[in-house]
């Protein structure tokens, strides 16, 4: 009866340890979702940015053409 009950006292201990284990895998993981994504937002924000300056740039260029006319 010792024997048995060691073995499930073991068993528990285990999966105890495994489920300890796949949780801090799951925070690393969802820390590195959250890096992905504010890296993301910022390429995003940054491109954005980007285009906007791009059309004011193509916009002053036409108006610089005009008045050279």
């Amino acid at each position: 009866m010792k024997g048995k009950k060691n073995k499930i006292t073991w068993a528990t201990y285990a999966l105890q340890e495994e489920n300890l284990m796949l949780k801090e895998q799951i925070e690393v993981s969802i820390m590195e979702k959250n890096s992905f994504k504010n890296g993301f937002r910022i390429r995003h924000e940054r491109l954005a940015d980007y285009d906007n300056k791009n059309q004011e740039l193509q916009h002053l260029k036409h108006l610089a053409s005009q008045y050279q006319e």
